[in-house]
């Protein structure tokens, strides 16, 4: 398994109007109710774009996120292009998902390309301190051995994957397989000093986690929606059943992981987490009871939530 970390100008530059107009400290308020944190990245960010704000893309910018049906295709949408020569391309076969909402952003392009050219970004982004800005060694080692590990409860060889290092967003995301890789966004500042927003390992771990899990919810998804009650969040932003039931199996393989591997108090851990999901240890025993030999069984998640 090889893991690649990386600064990508396409994401920091749209993630950079994200920040500008108050998006991510919007969400996070909402959603979370808490406040992203403050970081000389940060401030570099909304200084450098002070004088660049009545430009007509952070208008156009706010109207597109109020229609959006997901806020994650804000983290996918930039991965799925590429800046060449001042131009805005997006890549071959990149916009098969979410393609409502990729359509309302394709809009943006000719604007996008005009503030990055009149700001001139490129040369802002390769001033940029790129080894500060990705997780640090001792969390790179971490996250390692944290995916060797994985591997064995998850019973699989775990493929490459593409970790685009963004401080600026909120949390973490996963982004479609592409090029035999799995790729994810993490923002390495957010859990920083009291990780109130979660470990990087953590980060990483719930989206490998998502990737081998997702097709098999959703095949199971016409009888998820069908026991709506039965899935409970106190999350706003989880509402639809796949995607409680999704969020919530993370959480849980990621307990399981921490109680396995790192001995941590999984009673505890389930505790706090019923903040959220206030039904996650029922779930969690029929998890743990059809475990083979301590490897997880994903052909099972059908009966741990539905039976």
């Amino acid at each position: 398994m090889e893991i690649d970390y990386c600064l990508n100008e396409a994401v920091e530059f749209f993630e950079s109007l994200l920040v500008v107009n108050g998006y991510w400290d919007f969400l996070a308020e909402k959603f979370y109710n808490r406040k992203l944190m403050n970081h000389p990245y940060k401030d570099e960010v909304l200084s450098y774009f002070e004088q660049f704000k009545n430009h007509n893309v952070f208008n156009s910018l706010d109207n597109v996120c109020k229609k959006l049906k997901d806020f994650s295709i804000l983290i996918q949408f930039p991965t799925m292009m590429s800046i060449q020569d001042g131009k805005f391309f997006f890549m071959e076969n990149s916009d098969s998902t979410y393609k409502d909402d990729i359509s309302i952003l394709r809009n943006l392009l000719s604007e996008l390309e005009d503030l990055y050219r009149t700001s001139d970004y490129k040369s802002f982004f390769e001033k940029l301190h790129t080894e500060t800005l990705l997780p640090s060694k001792e969390n790179q080692e971490i996250i390692l051995k944290t995916l060797l590990n994985e591997e064995k409860y998850l019973g699989k060889t775990i493929p490459n994957i593409t970790i685009y290092s963004s401080p600026l967003i909120l949390g973490n995301f996963f982004i479609p397989l592409k090029n035999g890789k799995i790729s994810l966004v993490i923002s390495p500042y957010d859990y920083n000093e009291t990780y109130e927003w979660g470990r990087p390992e953590d980060y990483v771990l719930q989206e490998v986690i998502m990737f081998y899990s997702l097709p098999a919810i959703s095949r199971i998804k016409d009888q998820l929606n069908s026991h709506r009650d039965d899935f409970i969040c106190n999350i706003p932003y989880y509402s639809g059943s796949v995607s409680i039931v999704s969020a919530m199996f993370r959480k849980m393989t990621l307990i399981r992981y921490r109680s396995l591997f790192l001995k941590d108090d999984e009673n505890k851990l389930l505790r706090n987490e019923s903040n959220n999901f206030p039904d996650i240890s029922k779930f969690y025993n029929k998890m743990v009871a059809m475990e083979n030999n301590q490897t997880l069984n994903l052909d099972k998640i059908q009966s741990i939530f539905l039976e």
